[in-house]
């Protein structure tokens, strides 16, 4: 369900746990161009984008009266950037090990909470000790100083258009340029812009000096900038992670996230679920609830095959 008004977080994982994303210039470039060009194509507002060494943080929530554009965006998003990777690693197969989780937030505390920690993600990792040092894709320094942020990419379809490996066509004629730009929050929407910046940046140092604690009193060291460049991106981490349920939504009371889930996500539930037998069952005119996606066709095709054999 696809809500006017709420902000969501998206976690995307590599298959296997592998390092893919470990940062460098072109790794970079890659997710910079690809996010920027599926801005262009499918509108939503950004509002953060963090990565990490296997996976990635993104905080969006959609345009106003364009909610029919997040569905194509993440599609976008997440299929080019897994060609751009395969194409880069010279390999083939998967790259994300699921679907993406996302993941509703339901109040501003909370939209202020999982903004600091999808930029201090890579200092709880051990990564870095500040967000400002990470080498990899950030909207970081965006957020904090207002710094633009430009990725270059190679229009193919107009390369090869032209005639491109054919002809010999230079690749440099058609590469382009494309813009990253967040969207402020919805709560910081009346907000000067340095004041913006200012409040985002005590935000996160106050997760760092948390995280920091954290480290010192469990004893563990940071990798820093050149340890990172020792990391191979086919490796994967020793440990087997942990399998936590997926929450319903985010919030920063426990009061808050059963409200949502009862006024909200139940009633929610019920009508999609009722609207999705009779679907099912050859009724395609059938009215869905707003902000949700049909069963596709060719299930109802799938189906009335069964029934008559």
């Amino acid at each position: 369900m696809w809500e006017q008004n709420v902000v969501y977080e998206l976690t995307l994982r590599i298959e296997n746990r592998m390092f893919m994303l470990n940062p460098n210039p072109e790794i970079e470039n890659i997710i910079g161009a690809v996010l920027g060009r599926a801005l262009k194509r499918y509108p939503v507002q950004i509002h953060s984008f963090d990565t990490n060494i296997n996976h990635f943080h993104c905080l969006f929530s959609a345009v106003p009266g364009q909610v029919h554009n997040i569905s194509p965006f993440l599609q976008y998003l997440n299929g080019q950037l897994a060609k751009q990777l395969n194409i880069y690693y010279e390999r083939e197969g998967r790259v994300w090990s699921t679907r993406a989780k996302v993941i509703p937030v339901v109040d501003d505390d909370a939209v202020l909470q999982r903004l600091a920690y999808c930029a201090c993600n890579v200092v709880k990792d051990n990564m870095v000790e500040k967000a400002s040092q990470w080498p990899g894709f950030s909207t970081y320094q965006q957020l904090a100083y207002g710094k633009r942020q430009t990725f270059c990419y190679l229009d193919r379809t107009a390369w090869h258009k032209a005639g491109g490996p054919k002809r010999n066509i230079p690749k440099q004629k058609y590469m382009r340029q494309v813009t990253v730009k967040t969207s402020p929050l919805p709560a910081w929407e009346d907000m000067k812009p340095h004041d913006r910046e200012s409040k985002y940046r005590r935000l996160v140092k106050d997760m760092e000096h948390h995280y920091r604690e954290i480290r010192e009193q469990e004893g563990h060291r940071v990798r820093g900038k050149y340890g990172l460049m020792e990391i191979d991106p086919f490796d994967r981490p020793d440990k087997e992670k942990e399998k936590t349920p997926i929450p319903k939504c985010h919030a920063s009371t426990k009061e808050k996230r059963d409200e949502y889930i009862e006024e909200v996500l139940k009633p929610f539930w019920e009508a999609y679920g009722t609207a999705s037998a009779l679907y099912l069952d050859g009724l395609i005119d059938t009215e869905f609830p707003p902000g949700s996606i049909p069963p596709p066709i060719t299930t109802i095709y799938a189906k009335s095959r069964l029934r008559a054999v």
